[in-house]
């Protein structure tokens, strides 16, 4: 996927979180305030739902063409780029990963709730992305089965295995 567009898609992702919990907050208490709230809230997320689909529409996949403003140079070093990051993921899931899976979130950062800006940025993010999302993307049914049996959810992180499973 195009570097913007990755950027952008968070972005939203980020607004569209933000306002779902306003919303919520907002949703609890009866005023004219609140109701306003509630309209510019569905009015926004009609608005960032328009957003994330112009934003989707324009990721060029490896085969198309560069995406306008990026040269076919530029283009074919971001597709090597991709193709070896996937690579040595699905190395380190044979080499390692498969046979010493990551621990879950809750287990390796106990002090970090499951909605905390750490999975989305820095040192959570990086965990997620190098370690976990690799062995859910490389592991076996039968592999996923065991490490959900051995690591069953918190009542707080309720949900999340069937996350990565999309």
């Amino acid at each position: 996927m195009h570097n913007k567009a990755l950027q952008r898609m968070n972005c939203m992702w980020r607004f569209w979180h933000s306002l779902r919990l306003l919303y919520a907050k907002s949703a609890t208490y009866n005023s004219p305030l609140s109701l306003a709230l509630i309209i510019n809230g569905i009015a926004m997320r009609l608005i960032i739902t328009f957003l994330f689909l112009y934003a989707v529409s324009t990721m060029a996949s490896n085969e198309s063409t560069p995406p306008k403003g990026m040269s076919p140079e530029e283009w074919n070093s971001h597709i090597k780029v991709t193709e070896q990051l996937k690579q040595a993921r699905k190395e380190l899931f044979e080499n390692q990963l498969k046979y010493s899976p990551p621990e879950p979130p809750w287990v390796k950062f106990p002090e970090q709730p499951q909605e905390s800006m750490f999975w989305r940025m820095g040192a959570g993010e990086n965990y997620l992305m190098e370690y976990v999302w690799p062995y859910f993307q490389y592991a076996s049914e039968q592999e996923l089965n065991k490490y959900i049996e051995k690591y069953p959810e918190p009542e707080e992180w309720k949900g999340w295995y069937k996350k990565q499973a999309n």
